[in-house]
C-alpha cells in the first residue's frame, strides 16, 4: 500500500481544508481507537492519510504512479501543508503465510 500522510496536527478538518481533498482515513491525537472486544483507546498520534487511488492489491509501481499523479495535481496544497506539518510518503507491504 502506498499513501501520502500528514502528521502532528490537532484538527482533521483543518488539514482536509488545507489539502483541498478528502483523506482516505484520518484521526486526531486523542480520538478513540476502536478495538474489537476491548474498550476504545485514545490514539497516541494524529494521522491524515491519502492512499493511492488503486486497488490495494495493485503492483507497487502502479500504486506509486497513481499516488504521484494525484499529488502532482494538488502540489500547491501539499506545499502549504508541508510548511505547517510533517508530511511523508508511506510504502507498506503485507505478507500472508500459507
Amino acid at each position: 500500500r502506498v499513501s501520502f500522510g500528514v502528521a502532528e496536527f490537532s484538527a482533521v478538518a483543518e488539514v482536509t481544508e488545507l489539502m483541498g481533498i478528502e483523506p482516505t482515513k484520518a484521526w486526531a491525537k486523542g480520538d478513540p481507537m476502536p478495538r474489537p472486544g476491548k474498550p476504545p483507546f485514545p490514539r497516541p498520534f494524529s494521522r491524515w492519510e491519502l492512499a493511492a487511488p488503486t486497488e490495494p492489491t495493485a503492483e507497487f509501481e502502479e500504486q506509486l504512479e497513481a499516488l504521484l499523479q494525484l499529488l502532482e495535481a494538488n502540489a500547491a496544497n501539499i506545499e502549504r501543508a508541508k510548511q505547517r506539518y510533517p508530511c511523508y510518503i508511506s510504502c507498506v507491504a503485507d505478507y500472508e503465510y500459507f
